[in-house]
């Protein structure tokens, strides 16, 4: 009897604990470890509540890696997915206890700073954000022995002055990290806090067409382009040759 009580509980405590590891993975981004958008869900109304209570500030930023695409499109995507391993696991080693960070999607992040002082918060956060940038200063050496830097683009938005539920901070911190990107090669630091600017304030450098920005940009785009022009070629003149008056022209001309 006193046995069949024990393997009841036992089954019971066991059926728990699949319940709560199935609620963790449930909440976990599977590339990176990270916490995931569920996670998110969870998380940001809880914090806004206890900054409600607390009195103080919280800060919700939007991380965006600066032309992941191209290191995906180059490398593939088994490169991709290790850069963004490191990159998370950086992120993480550079924030604080109090602080969360996730993995939104693609090559976004987001990150919640807690327990902001009303009178110092921007100096708490250029403290913050500046130990955080270190998790991608040094180049990411990749498995394939390819060394790649990157850098990134963050969008902070405050509660509650740009907002006090979390759909509104998000979009808010989202829509500035956008803005920051636009304005990149002219801004001075690698984040922007909503209200700082507004895009009818921004004004963009001009863009040299034969400048170094320019040729950087060529430089990136030439094996995508080579390869669509090549493709091109192929289809082009394959549909000719079955075309007899066609054929016979470019038999001429070679």
């Amino acid at each position: 009897m006193l046995g069949d009580g024990l393997d009841a509980l036992d089954a019971e405590s066991r059926s728990r604990g699949r319940e709560e590891q199935d609620a963790d993975l449930a909440r976990s981004d599977t590339l990176t470890g990270l916490p995931n958008r569920l996670a998110v869900d969870e998380y940001l109304p809880e914090a806004i509540a206890r900054a409600r209570r607390s009195g103080s500030l919280l800060a919700v930023g939007v991380i965006d890696l600066d032309d992941f695409k191209a290191v995906n499109d180059r490398r593939g995507h088994e490169a991709g997915d290790q850069l963004l391993r490191c990159v998370a696991h950086g992120l993480r080693a550079h924030l604080a206890d109090s602080d969360f960070i996730a993995r939104l999607g693609g090559d976004e992040f987001v990150v919640v700073f807690e327990q902001l002082e009303t009178t110092r918060a921007m100096a708490q956060l250029d403290v913050s954000l500046e130990r955080l940038h270190r998790a991608v200063e040094p180049p990411f050496r990749l498995t394939a022995g390819e060394v790649v830097s990157i850098d990134m683009t963050m969008g902070l938005a405050l509660y509650p002055r740009d907002g006090i539920e979390p759909t509104a901070l998000l979009r808010q911190a989202d829509a500035v990290m956008y803005q920051a990107k636009r304005i990149k090669r002219q801004r001075a630091q690698w984040w922007q806090v909503g209200g700082e600017a507004t895009p009818e304030q921004i004004t963009e450098a001009p863009f040299d067409a034969f400048g170094a920005e320019a040729r950087e940009l060529m430089c990136g785009l030439e094996p995508h382009l080579q390869a669509v022009a090549e493709q091109f070629s192929a289809s082009f003149y394959g549909e000719l040759q079955t075309r007899p008056e066609s054929a016979a022209i470019l038999a001429y001309l070679s």
